[in-house]
This record gives structure tokens, sequence and C-alpha cells, in this order.
């Protein structure tokens, strides 16, 4: 344990060292939710009662200023460092090293992410404290307390979800293309652009079985108060049964392509 310790630590040195991609990786944030402002706005002038899909506007803005920030959290940009492990040949110092490749990554993944889930969390705070009274007019803060485990929940499924993911790049000589488009699609299936009530009714529940939508969806939903109390323990609890499944058949994809795994480079 001692090692992957060492390997979370490095990985927050990193992120630090870097402080001037992280500060624009978390304002770049901000953009994107700028476009759905104005995209929102214009679709609430025509709106009956002043409300779309059940959400007033000021509900809405509220809804993408949460997914936003958690869509950063959770962002798989790991996967592609394995991609180009599995490509170049790096993947084979680790073979040879007394370390589980999954839980180093694991471990850079959390430290690298750390300064940023606590910058996140403390804007979320400030959102959902300050939004709350102008969209809700109250402010839980126990949704907000239970937000915390689901989120962290949340953060180890998008890793279990895009470990087993990345492992394609054993049978696919460039796998980036296939990464980038299911992490697009994949956010959008999350709810991390829109939430899954603009979808037809159909659609959600075919979101709603995979796991995506227990990323994002679900945690920014608690936050939003549209989740009830038995609704919340049934989406941790689907949650952990997707963590589980998730590795194990990120486990069985990865034992698959280690048969066929030749280093080249390194």
């Amino acid at each position: 344990m001692e090692a992957y310790k060492q390997v979370f630590k490095l990985g927050l040195m990193k992120a630090f060292q870097y402080r001037a991609d992280f500060y624009f990786g978390l304002t770049s944030v901000f953009f994107p939710l700028l476009i759905q402002v104005f995209l929102w706005k214009g679709m609430y002038a025509s709106a009956a009662g002043g409300t779309l899909y059940g959400y007033t506007f000021a509900q809405m803005i509220m809804y993408a200023c949460f997914a936003c920030l958690l869509a950063k959290i959770i962002s798989p940009g790991f996967a592609y460092e394995i991609n180009e492990d599995i490509k170049n040949g790096g993947l084979a110092k680790y073979i040879v090293r007394p370390v589980n490749y999954k839980l180093y990554r694991f471990s850079e993944f959390l430290g690298e992410k750390a300064s940023l889930i606590l910058c996140s969390l403390l804007l979320l705070l400030i959102i959902y404290t300050a939004g709350g009274y102008i969209a809700y007019h109250s402010v839980n803060m126990t949704r907000f307390i239970i937000f915390l485990p689901v989120v962290c929940l949340a953060v180890v499924l998008n890793f279990s979800i895009f470990y087993a993911v990345s492992g394609i790049g054993f049978w696919m000589r460039e796998s980036s293309g296939v990464l980038f488009i299911i992490s697009l699609v994949g956010n959008i299936m999350s709810g991390g652009i829109f939430p899954l009530d603009i979808f037809p009714h159909y659609l959600q529940i075919f979101f709603k079985i995979l796991p995506f939508s227990y990323t994002n969806y679900f945690s920014v939903s608690i936050l939003c108060g549209t989740a009830h109390t038995v609704q919340i323990l049934y989406g941790i609890a689907i949650q952990v049964f997707w963590i589980a499944a998730c590795w194990v058949i990120g486990e069985r994809i990865w034992k698959a392509g280690m048969k066929n795994y030749s280093a080249v480079g390194g």
C-alpha cells in the first residue's frame, strides 16, 4: 500500500506542478455554462408557465452549474494515458514491477483529481447555498452532506467504466478516437450537459439502465431535490453494483488483452 500512497502523492504534485493548466481547466467549465445560459434563456422566453421539463429557469441553470462542475471532477483523462501505455509499450515497465497497474492508475488519478475535487466541491457549496435561495427559496444542507459520499462513488464508478473501456487498446492500434466518442456520448447519457428529463421517456429508461447516469445525473438530482430518500438509497445501491460489475468486466478485458500484448518501445 505504501507504493500506492507515493503514487497518490506524485499525482498530487503533478497537479500542482501545472497550476496554470489546473486553473484554466477549472475556469473552462464556465464557457459551456455561459452558452447554456443563453440557450435556456431563449427557450424559457416562450415557455408556458415559466417551466420546461419540470424545471424553472433558475433551477435549470442550477442543474447546469452542478453538472458542469461534476463532469470536470469525474472526467476520464487517464484513459488516454493508458491508451498511450498500451500503444507505445509503456505498459511493459509496470508489468515487470511488483505493482497492480489498475491500482497504480487509480492512485495517480485520485492524486491528480484531489485538488480539483476540493476546489470544485467548495464552488458547488457556494453555488448550492447562494443559488438555493434563488431557485428553491431554501437550502437543505442534509442533501449536500448526502451528496458528498455519492460523488466519491461517482468518481470510482467513472474510473471503473473507463478503465474497462481503455482495454480496447489491446485490439486497436489507435483507440483515442473511440475513447473520445465514448467519453462524449457517455457525458450526454450521464446528464453532464442536459438533464435526462429533456429526453423521451423510453430514452430516459435506457440511459438509466446503463451506469453513466449514476455518475452525474443521479448525483446532481440529490442537490436539486428531485431525488427522494428511496430513490437515493436505490441509486447508491446501483452505483455500488455498477462499480463491482465494471471492475470485474475490466479485469476480464485486461486479462484477455494481456494474453495478446507485445510491448514495442517503452
